[in-house]
């Protein structure tokens, strides 16, 4: 039975899609996230403080590809955040 949870999780983590390049940023931060599970999704990236420098709704069950101008944040680490109701993907990035 722990075999069988274990492969059924593994096909879920594969399901979802999350890529943020380049990393670190210097001018433009690329963000690709897909497979959401759920009704609506939204994406935030957060800085180091826990406050939302930005924020966008995604649409769910496709891949979302965003390009974003990282020239007015201030230098250090952030996670981007993307979630639904039913997902949560979780990726920390740095700024230069």
């Amino acid at each position: 039975i722990i075999d069988h949870c274990d492969k059924v999780n593994a096909i879920s983590r594969q399901s979802s899609h999350y890529l943020i390049y380049p990393n670190p940023a210097r001018n433009i931060v690329h963000i690709e996230v897909g497979q959401l599970k759920g009704l609506q999704g939204n994406l935030e990236i957060v800085n180091i403080l826990g406050e939302a420098v930005y924020r966008t709704s995604l649409a769910t069950n496709t891949i979302e590809r965003i390009s974003l101008s990282v020239n007015d944040f201030a230098a250090g680490l952030y996670y981007v955040k993307a979630y639904s109701e039913q997902s949560l993907l979780l990726q920390k990035f740095i700024i230069h």
